[in-house]
């Protein structure tokens, strides 16, 4: 395909904003090139995505960096991963996808991961070797619990949890060197880990709508904490005002 015809086809594509037609001339001109904008196009939709996968167009979906699906069933991603070699981005929810696949490293440029509303339940250790992952956010997946391989995320700064059925968090969460922000509100959760308050980056700790009748004692010790949520937890005024006193730098909501 010429450069001027891929320019028409582009702006035909953006101004029917209709993804049938990109689909039908998607058809039309296979193999496509590795071009990340048309891409984005085509498999805006579950059913543009197979079809590139089933008929294997590796640049087209090579070409892809972020990839969002809402409110589509999905039974499970697109296999092989491999094919999603520069895939950046991924933004799944009320997809009812039962879970995520072993095999998830191969996606191995993936730097935002999101998914919400899905009853994953649990979580491959896989998940763990997405080496420049910095922002998972998994929130109402039916989580109970998490693997210890979420350490391995060297890169991770941001990790939210929210509204899933966590009852404790992993000790080697402490690992995570550079995450700033952690969020596990709407759990079930009872207790803190004293080794996350050794976080040295950690500025926004959210633990609202939990369990917790007691905060870890080296919780005043966090240097870089800049807001904490505590709304909706069970512990004591006395421990409040105490808290209030040793972090009086830090915005606390209680």
């Amino acid at each position: 395909m010429q450069a001027a015809e891929l320019a028409n086809l582009k702006r035909l594509l953006a101004a029917e904003e209709g993804w049938e037609l990109g689909f039908i001339l998607a058809q039309s001109f296979a193999p496509l090139p590795a071009d990340a904008a048309l891409a984005e196009l085509i498999v805006r939709q579950p059913a543009g995505l197979h079809w590139a996968v089933e008929t294997a167009q590796e640049a087209l979906l090579g070409a892809l960096t972020a990839w969002s699906l809402h409110y589509e069933p999905l039974a499970e991603l697109p296999q092989p991963l491999g094919y999603f070699a520069n895939l950046r981005s991924l933004s799944l929810s009320h997809n009812y996808l039962p879970k995520l696949p072993d095999n998830l490293a191969e996606l191995r440029a993936l730097e935002q991961l999101q998914i919400h509303y899905n009853p994953l339940g649990e979580l491959p250790e896989s998940l763990g070797q997405l080496s420049l992952l910095r922002s998972l956010s998994l929130n109402s997946c039916s989580l109970s619990q998490l693997p210890n391989a979420l350490a391995q995320l060297e890169q991770l700064q941001a990790l939210v949890l929210m509204d899933n059925q966590l009852t404790e968090l992993p000790r080697a969460l402490a690992q995570l060197q550079n995450l700033e922000k952690l969020i596990v509100r709407g759990n079930r959760l009872k207790r803190l880990p004293e080794e996350l308050c050794a976080l040295p980056k950690l500025r926004i700790l959210d633990l609202g709508d939990n369990q917790i009748d007691r905060l870890p004692y080296n919780l005043p010790q966090m240097s870089n904490l800049q807001m904490l949520h505590l709304e909706r937890n069970q512990l004591s005024a006395s421990q409040k005002r105490n808290l209030s006193r040793q972090l009086s730098d830090v915005n606390i909501y209680f």
